[in-house]
């Protein structure tokens, strides 16, 4: 599988190529150094479109997470052990806002042991993980 270069990417692109990709990418957050955008990835462990790797093989990556809310948006990093599955399930991350309004932030596949999804949601937004349609976690961004 080609290894997309997430580098530079915005919140919303690097769920996109989590989505479109069979690499699992494995984040860890550093506050935005000056000149960072919140949400942006700043390192990916590969580089560049031309490298390949065996599908749902990992990769790490740093994405610049403020400590406080940037404009109405909390942003965090939902890590979450789940257990090893023998092939990759349907894995989404759902949002549900105080007004009830319900949204997907990313589904894609997933082979288990470690789950890292960045998010950026409103002050008290719900999240639902959810594998195979089995709710898995829910809380709430304060």
């Amino acid at each position: 599988m080609p290894v997309p270069n997430i580098v530079g990417l915005s919140l919303n692109d690097t769920l996109l190529q989590m989505s479109r990709s069979k690499i699992i990418f494995n984040f860890t957050a550093q506050l935005p150094a000056e000149g960072q955008e919140a949400g942006t990835v700043v390192s990916q462990k590969q580089s560049g479109n031309r490298q390949t790797l065996p599908a749902y093989s990992r990769v790490d990556a740093v994405i610049a997470i403020p400590d406080s809310p940037k404009g109405n948006l909390v942003y965090g990093l939902l890590d979450e052990r789940l257990p090893p599955y023998p092939y990759a399930l349907p894995v989404e991350l759902k949002a549900e806002t105080p007004e009830g309004n319900a949204y997907s932030i990313v589904a894609l596949q997933h082979t288990g042991n470690r789950l890292t999804i960045p998010y950026a949601v409103p002050h008290n937004t719900r999240l639902i993980l959810t594998v195979s349609g089995n709710e898995i976690r829910r809380f709430t961004v304060e």
